[in-house]
């Protein structure tokens, strides 16, 4: 590729972490072997953490990289709150940036997403795009995240659900078995071409310069859950659509820090950011 011709893009990637440094430098790590092969690319990554345990801090804030790096501490804030402080601390205008994403620690961008997303041709009407987010063990593409918008009624009943313990430990229950019979009934992926969908997949998200140019809003305010729902009615309200991009290439580990969290205080999270999306968006 004829470097003169090149128009130098700008990103944005904000990592979220919470007691997973491990992760997050080997997500690091492969953003910097990613960027060793890009010829032209203003690159931000910022390490935004929420870990309570701080033991082995000097390993994550005190690396160096070859694209701009920084690091911010926060307290246990959640993921889109630090998500949007680690944005803030870009030092940037948002609306300078032609992509800006949100990550998750336990996973790895393949050596050829940033090469693959400069060179993407977005159309306007995509605010969004969902790259192929690939499991390790069995290479199952994450996204789409959900097909087409739920119901009131549905909401609702999720409310109801995760509202009331027993209830939340056997949809927990029915919903890893499924997962997990899944998992042994699929094998490789077959490609397809790229296709839109209601939400991605939250734990890579990839927003485009339409988004924030249609002030389509970043600023989820709830701590966990629901993020996918809220990006996803963000962008139906700026008549902007969301697309899957399978050539853009993630590998999850498939063993998130949320696993850690006690189960109760996940599911009134659950019960408080549907309220949430059911009060702004229904």
């Amino acid at each position: 590729m004829d470097s003169s011709i090149l128009v130098k893009k700008k990103v944005c990637l904000v990592c979220v972490c919470y007691n997973a440094y491990d992760d997050a430098l080997r997500l690091l790590n492969s953003i910097e072997a990613s960027y060793q092969l890009v010829e032209s690319l203003d690159l931000t990554v910022v390490l935004s953490d929420n870990s309570t345990d701080t033991s082995d801090l000097s390993s994550i804030s005190e690396v160096k990289f070859s694209f701009d790096y920084k690091y911010i501490k926060n307290e246990n804030i959640g993921y889109f709150p630090a998500f949007y402080q680690g944005l803030e601390a870009s030092n940037s205008d948002f609306n300078q940036f032609d992509y800006i994403i949100v990550s998750n620690v336990d996973l790895q961008i393949d050596a050829s997403f940033l090469n693959t997303l400069i060179d993407y041709n977005c159309p306007d009407k995509i605010g969004v795009i969902a790259p192929q987010i690939l499991t390790t063990a069995c290479k199952i593409d994450l996204n789409p995240k959900i097909s087409s918008r739920p119901s009131k009624f549905k909401l609702e009943f999720l409310k109801f659900l995760f509202g009331h313990y027993k209830l939340f430990q056997l949809y927990n229950f029915l919903s890893t078995y499924k997962y997990n019979k899944q998992k042994k009934q699929l094998g490789a992926p077959t490609p397809i071409a790229s296709t839109t969908m209601y939400a991605a997949h939250g734990s890579f998200i990839i927003f485009t310069r339409n988004y924030c140019k249609q002030q389509a809003s970043l600023c989820f305010p709830r701590f966990l859950f629901c993020e996918e729902l809220f990006v996803a009615e963000e962008l139906i309200g700026a008549g902007l659509k969301v697309q899957h991009v399978k050539k853009l290439i993630i590998h999850d580990n498939e063993h998130g820090s949320t696993s850690q969290i006690h189960s109760k205080f996940i599911a009134n999270e659950h019960v408080k950011s549907i309220s949430y999306i059911l009060s702004k968006y229904y």
